[in-house]
């Protein structure tokens, strides 16, 4: 009950201080951690400021001679401990001062961009200022290894684990911090060198390792995986109508506003008689779509709307007997003047295919987007990637080609848009 008392002490003083700042500054530890981790617990208020910023607040906040200060350490590594002689209650206030050397990889205005207002009881402190998950994590990821043979390194590693199981979490943010930071070169050679502990590799595993193959070198990534029980589902055969021979998926960008779709799949029929043939799409910006097939002689036609999926018929114009192939072709004309595209294409793969492509085209429009990565997914919409592979720019045409894709998994290709 008293930790929840001095947390609870902690946070209120946290939403005072905010009044007597002049400027935003950063919130970094536990209680920043609890802003995106509920169950996280700290009574620690850890902010980022200069020294003359940390001497104002010592005489404004707490000058009264009510509050009973406690200094460790020097002023540039302050660690006080304040007591409220009325109430009772005691804080404790720990500060990186901006003027003593830093730590490294370590950037604390790189860190402040996105930041988010401290809140707590439905309010806001806007000069106190939290990190975005992904640069909240990077930070505690370089803590854990800097402290990783005390209690508090452990409780690092649980911290960046769960930031980055949090719904806001970007892994395209939290690899373009390392490359931007150049921390990569000293991460991997961390995870190369380290024996992991038991309870190391038990926290890892709980954060999608798979996930972090940019960052941690793939043996890692493996022993992870392995020591944390991580299964990739396989499927065996399926009664399907066709065999996809080829399953080509592009979005071409012409304009900020204007793409063009286009999903091709060269089939082969596994029975007699099929004369159609059924698919679904999901557009998510605001404009209606136009889809014609490259094939004149087909025909597409839309079929009733299933929760977010549209679904449309091809009809062939002929039958196809088993063995028989066919091209199906489709090209979508998307408009999104509001900006509500959001950036993905992906391919679910329902049927046994042999080549699978995801093809992203901004050579029209060069300069429109960044971050472009492909996750493999065991469901639609499933947050635990299995695989991630950063296809390369070539004269701006991003291409992720695939042999055998799994069968019953998703293929999503992502990016960020620029501006």
């Amino acid at each position: 009950m008293k930790n929840e008392l001095d947390e609870h002490t902690a946070k209120q003083e946290i939403l005072r201080l905010n009044h007597y700042l002049k400027e935003p500054i950063l919130l970094i530890g536990g209680l920043a951690v609890q802003q995106y981790v509920l169950e996280r617990s700290s009574k620690d208020i850890d902010i980022v400021c200069s020294l003359s910023t940390q001497k104002e607040l010592l005489g404004t906040a707490y000058g009264n001679p009510k509050y009973d200060k406690s200094q460790k350490h020097t002023d540039l590594r302050p660690a006080l401990e304040i007591r409220d002689s009325e109430t009772g209650g005691k804080i404790y206030l720990g500060s990186k001062i901006l003027e003593r050397p830093g730590y490294d990889f370590i950037n604390y205005d790189v860190l402040s961009e996105d930041a988010v207002p401290f809140r707590y009881n439905d309010m806001e402190a806007e000069n106190i200022r939290v990190p975005p998950p992904h640069a909240l994590a990077f930070s505690k990821l370089l803590s854990f290894i800097a402290r990783r043979n005390v209690k508090k390194g452990l409780q690092d590693l649980e911290d960046f684990c769960k930031l980055t199981n949090h719904k806001n979490f970007s892994l395209n943010s939290l690899i373009n911090l390392v490359r931007r930071l150049q921390a990569g070169d000293f991460l991997e050679n961390f995870f190369r060198s380290a024996k992991l502990t038991d309870d190391e590799v038990s926290r890892l595993s709980e954060s999608s390792p798979i996930r972090f193959q940019s960052i941690f070198p793939m043996e890692t990534v493996l022993v992870i995986a392995q020591r944390g029980k991580r299964i990739i589902p396989t499927f065996g055969p399926m009664d399907t109508n066709f065999l996809l021979r080829r399953f080509d998926v592009q979005m071409r960008y012409i304009d900020r506003a204007a793409l063009e779709y286009t999903k091709s799949k060269h089939i082969v029929s596994n029975k007699n008689k099929i004369g159609t043939f059924y698919d679904r799409y999901h557009w998510t910006g605001d404009q209606e779509v136009t889809v014609r097939s490259k094939n004149p002689r087909h025909t597409f036609s839309e079929r009733p709307k299933k929760n977010v999926w549209r679904r449309y018929e091809v009809d062939f114009r002929k039958i196809l007997n088993e063995g028989d192939e066919e091209n199906v072709s489709l090209i979508w004309e998307l408009t999104d003047r509001g900006g509500n595209f959001v950036p993905f294409i992906s391919a679910t793969i329902d049927s046994p295919t042999e080549i699978l492509s995801l093809t992203l085209d901004t050579r029209d429009f060069p300069g429109i987007i960044e971050g472009v990565q492909v996750e493999v997914l065991p469901m639609q919409g499933s947050g635990e990637p299995l695989e991630l592979a950063n296809p390369e720019n070539k004269d701006g045409i991003y291409e992720y080609v695939c042999s055998d894709p799994r069968l019953l998994h998703t293929y999503e290709m992502r990016w960020n848009v620029v501006g």
